[in-house]
């Protein structure tokens, strides 16, 4: 990236987005069946994210919805590989007995920075009982909270961040459909404590202006979904936003490194 080119000007000339603090905060580690991917392993992501000019990512690993016992030695293996550059998410499993101790024995972990839950996949409730406990657990412990959502079941996230008001609520792909992305706009224009992110293999034009005009840039982080989903695109429906280069800053990485407490890292 030369110097004095604004963040679309990166973008229109396929520049990586050197000096930049961009944190990718939806990402997994695992390919699944259903979905296509480009990538092998998570050697690739770094490749991708070099090139890009991606500092880090923030990682959830689905074998925490199948093989569970798989999940938390590969992440820590894809962290301490590549230190600073991968984050993880806790992924509870909330059918097992243990999903609570696992919690609080791998939280000590420096590398683990937020809890990830996918109702879809447990075939949860949003309010269950499990799902209570973990909100009041991340709250406490100050680890974001990131949810699969798609719908307008986003709108229960009114009620969910006033009986929590600790917990950060991070709505994953923001409910998806354009409708539900209106919905969950809203909900976290109003909530201090809920922030949505881009992680969507569609989006209608606007959309991300809408986040940031709706419920302010401050609450709005960029996701890409990788494995599956192109992170150039996700990257690149901010760049070429018409948002300032402050608020696509703030997007991009600045407020996900508040959220999840990063230090301006090294690359490795």
């Amino acid at each position: 990236m030369e110097h004095g080119q604004t963040l679309a000007q990166a973008a229109r000339s396929g520049a990586t987005l050197t000096g930049e603090f961009v944190v990718d905060c939806h990402m997994h580690n695992a390919r699944v069946a259903k979905f296509f991917s480009r990538f092998e392993h998570y050697r690739d992501l770094i490749t991708q994210m070099n090139r890009i000019g991606v500092t880090c990512g923030v990682v959830s690993n689905l074998w925490t919805t199948g093989e569970h016992w798989q999940a938390y030695p590969e992440m820590l293996a894809m962290c301490e590989t590549y230190p600073g550059r991968f984050w993880g998410y806790l992924a509870p499993d909330p059918h097992r007995d243990d999903h609570r101790t696992e919690m609080e024995k791998f939280a000590a972990c420096p590398c683990f920075r937020g809890v990830k839950l996918h109702p879809v996949e447990h075939k949860m409730d949003f309010e269950c009982p499990e799902y209570q406990y973990v909100y009041a657990w991340a709250g406490e412990r100050g680890f974001p909270v990131l949810l699969h959502t798609w719908g307008q079941e986003v709108l229960r996230f009114h009620k969910l961040a006033q009986s929590f008001p600790r917990t950060i609520f991070i709505l994953g792909h923001s409910g998806g459909e354009e409708d539900a992305v209106r919905s969950a706009i809203e909900v976290a224009a109003r909530h201090e404590n809920v922030y949505l992110d881009t992680a969507c293999s569609y989006v209608w034009y606007g959309a991300v202006e809408a986040m940031a005009r709706g419920a302010g840039a401050c609450k709005v982080l960029y996701g890409s979904d990788a494995y599956w989903n192109s992170m150039e695109a996700a990257v690149g429906r901010i760049l070429l936003a018409e948002l300032t280069d402050e608020e696509k800053r703030q997007i991009l990485g600045l407020n996900a490194k508040r959220l999840f407490h990063l230090d301006q890292l090294q690359r490795g």
